[in-house]
């Protein structure tokens, strides 16, 4: 089963983190008209109202502010951080399903290198001595017609004999693997 990682969804975008700057000026755009207008009603400095109007009621505003700020933007990073953890497991089971499909349990294969009776040697160690086996044979059928290789055939044994000893190898070398 083909496995398409084209079509798993991109990643959420994170909000972005509210600026500290942004906040320290709108403090003092909030403080500056706090004192303005308690200087402006004639005031007195001393006075603790004015204190709480220039002062507190601004800073209660601007924190009020923040907190409502923090509400809309930590759940919509937690959404983000959970979709893109949930992408990331996807993706991350997507790609073992992919790599299960192409495990190999196990493989074998007859060459001409490979002999009836060649039970330890490999045919990659007969490959890499680079030794010539290609040799002019007669077809099977018995014409004139000649072959540059074809699988060993025993005397007395047929075609259909020769696959099967061949299917049989193959299958007691793959039940090996399977017990």
């Amino acid at each position: 089963m083909p496995v398409k990682l084209k079509l798993i969804p991109p990643a959420a975008q994170k909000p972005d983190f509210p600026i500290g700057s942004r906040w320290f000026k709108s403090l003092a755009g909030l403080l500056i008209p706090g004192f303005g207008w308690g200087y402006f009603t004639g005031m007195s400095f001393d006075a603790p109202a004015f204190w709480i109007i220039a002062v507190v009621l601004p800073f209660i505003v601007w924190l009020t502010a923040i907190w409502l700020r923090m509400m809309i933007y930590l759940p919509a990073l937690i959404q983000a951080n959970a979709w893109n953890k949930r992408r990331e497991e996807l993706l991350l089971s997507e790609v073992r399903r992919g790599r299960r499909a192409l495990q190999i349990l196990h493989s074998t294969f007859i060459t001409a290198h490979s002999e009836p009776e060649q039970t330890n040697i490999s045919s990659v160690g007969v490959l890499t001595q680079n030794k010539q086996i290609l040799h002019m044979q007669p077809s099977w059928h018995g014409n004139n017609s000649y072959r540059l290789s074809r699988l060993p055939i025993q005397s007395g044994m047929t075609r259909d004999d020769l696959i099967q000893q061949i299917f049989n190898r193959l299958v007691a070398g793959i039940a090996r693997h399977l017990k």
